[in-house]
């Protein structure tokens, strides 16, 4: 969070949109499903430009959501983290059909 933190308060859009791929890439992992750690992997460059894309209007939410996404599953509540992870998906899915 710290490479994030440091990216965004320097306006390194496209470390932040690296680092927005590699989050997720770790979360996939950290969850053990092969299927979904491909599936981001395959989906990386996507990501990135869209993210790129979308930077500016989204970093701060984007990575604010990463941090209580990591919070919440070091809490060890399941049902919390699913809520909290669904609801970042979202606000990234709404953003990018307001474009």
């Amino acid at each position: 969070m710290a490479l994030a933190d440091g990216a965004l308060a320097a306006g390194r859009l496209e470390e932040l949109a690296r680092l927005n791929s590699r989050f997720h890439e770790v979360l996939a992992q950290a969850s053990g499903s092969r299927t979904l750690t491909e599936l981001i992997t395959q989906l990386r460059w996507k990501m990135e430009w869209v993210y790129t894309a979308k930077l500016p209007r989204r970093a701060q939410d984007s990575w604010r959501e990463h941090r209580e996404i990591v919070e919440v599953l070091e809490s060890g509540d399941p049902d919390k983290a699913a809520r909290v992870v669904v609801r970042h998906i979202a606000r990234g899915r709404d953003v990018h059909k307001e474009q």
